[in-house]
């Protein structure tokens, strides 16, 4: 069947229970779009900058026609509102190389507190839209990304993401210790696909994964001192876990804010997650974004993306995977920092020793990046 227009979930998000839009009433001329994950907006009066909230769709109409992202009439009510006023999305941003045409809201808090978003709040309707071209119209252009394709980001403000598990301190060591299990046996990125695992292994290693009692004491890596050091040089540092449960959530929390106190709340994202749903979703075009797992860095869009060395994502198997993203691999003694950050359309990926070598890395990564723009 020809289709005109409508929606479908974008890639990357098919197992997060997103639901497709619809209108409320009869003679409704938009479709609400509600929030994909929790996001907490904090006061505007205290010039923090709009949040880009993610809705796990995309959406397609014809070549003749956008679609256009307004406030929903309730929206000032609830203290936040559109930061763009009006957002304009053109046909050919749909299935997009960049981002597969995921729709992103831009909002801004209003007021003088922070306002809690949860997943599946509507924040939003959408309505499609013919529109008219001048006589002397001569656009021939194609499309090649996707949010602000047109004008990509400089990096003059650049953003480091880091993982907890297995970046910030050994989880999957501590586990496999308490069960008894050589590390020696995780040599696969899925650990539930590893050969070398009995089903009842891996049984217990996901129940240690959701375990809060793991979570206690977590012992950091060495070089978690030093992870704000970027933000001297202008950087903006931010921390996206996935966890299990709330209570494993607030375990992170509280042992981050604790040996992190400079970390601002509005950069320390903890998401509660399902097991079908462990997929984790990054602010796009970061500088830099540091994870464990190829099955995240695969949707990164990232200029950099630095692996610290484990059995199981330094594979033959792991490699092609990142390959097949898209991704350019640099060994550890091969890179060339300052050619890199003159690539922002480019997705390397490193591998480092340790937190403490990543840590460097990025951190004369944006001296080198800051030198741009001084």
């Amino acid at each position: 069947m020809f289709r005109l227009r409508g929606f479908k979930v974008a890639k990357g998000w098919e197992d997060c229970d997103i639901v497709l839009p619809q209108r409320q009433t009869l003679h409704a001329a938009g479709y609400d779009i509600a929030a994909a994950e929790d996001v907490t907006l904090l006061p505007g009066s205290k010039g923090k900058s709009p949040v880009i909230v993610p809705t796990g769709l995309k959406a397609y109409c014809q070549p003749d026609e956008c679609y256009l992202l307004f406030n929903r009439s309730s929206n000032p009510g609830k203290g936040f509102i559109l930061a763009n006023g009006v957002g304009v999305i053109d046909s050919d941003y749909y299935n997009n190389p960049d981002n597969d045409g995921h729709l992103h809201v831009l909002l801004l808090n209003i007021t003088d507190h922070e306002i809690h978003i949860k997943k599946g709040d509507r924040i939003a309707q959408l309505v499609f839209q013919k529109f008219l071209i001048a006589d002397y119209d001569s656009a021939t252009g194609i499309r090649q990304g996707g949010i602000g394709s047109t004008d990509r980001p400089s990096f003059a403000s650049p953003e480091i993401i880091y993982d907890v598990d297995d970046v910030l301190w050994p989880l999957v060591d501590r586990v496999f210790a308490k069960l008894k299990i050589p590390i020696e046996k995780e040599t696969d990125f899925n650990f539930n696909t590893n050969p070398l695992l009995s089903k009842q292994e891996k049984r217990d290693i996901l129940a240690g994964f959701r375990d809060p009692q793991t979570f206690h004491d977590m012992n950091f890596y060495y070089g978690i001192q030093d992870l704000l050091k970027p933000e001297e040089l202008g950087a903006r540092v931010f921390v996206n876990s996935n966890s299990y449960s709330e209570a494993i959530a607030q375990q992170k929390r509280q042992q981050l804010r604790k040996i992190l106190p400079n970390l601002s709340e509005d950069r320390l994202t903890l998401n509660v997650i399902t097991g079908s749903a462990n997929k984790k979703h990054i602010r796009q075009h970061a500088f830099a974004f540091v994870d464990d797992s190829p099955y995240n860095i695969i949707l990164s869009d990232a200029l950099m993306n630095i692996l610290p060395i484990k059995n199981w994502n330094n594979t033959t198997n792991a490699r092609q995977m990142l390959l097949d993203s898209g991704g350019i691999i640099i060994e550890p003694t091969e890179y060339n920092l300052r050619e890199i950050i003159q690539k922002p359309n480019q997705k390397y990926i490193i591998y480092g020793k340790d937190l403490n070598e990543i840590n460097q890395i990025i951190y004369q990564a944006v001296k080198l990046n800051k030198e741009r723009y001084d």
